[in-house]
């Protein structure tokens, strides 16, 4: 083997064992900022037709129940699931339009 030959298969090792060690660390970074960015899409949402409820139905709804099933219904076709973290949300969006 020649010198060449031997300097390019450390440097291919080199660049495997790299790879190996930077790969896991990021995709887990990109992963993470996937998942933000689609909570902070899904936030967005669920601001949108709480504000939407708020406007079309509060006159007529003095309990929210109406409101909180729009949102609901909404989401159902939006094919997003209501789960209490899905809840929480609308409880935070509807505390901030109370409060402003």
């Amino acid at each position: 083997m020649d010198t060449n030959t031997i300097l390019i298969t450390v440097l291919r090792i080199l660049c495997v064992c790299l790879l190996s060690v930077l790969l896991p660390t990021v995709l887990q970074i990109l992963k993470q900022k996937a998942s933000s960015l689609e909570d902070q899409q899904l936030r967005s949402t669920i601001s949108s037709l709480v504000c939407a409820a708020e406007q079309m139905l509060k006159e007529v709804d003095p309990t929210g129940a109406q409101r909180k099933q729009y949102v609901k219904d909404q989401l159902k076709i939006l094919h997003i699931a209501y789960t209490p973290y899905i809840d929480a949300i609308v409880e935070t969006c509807v505390f901030g339009i109370n409060h402003e």
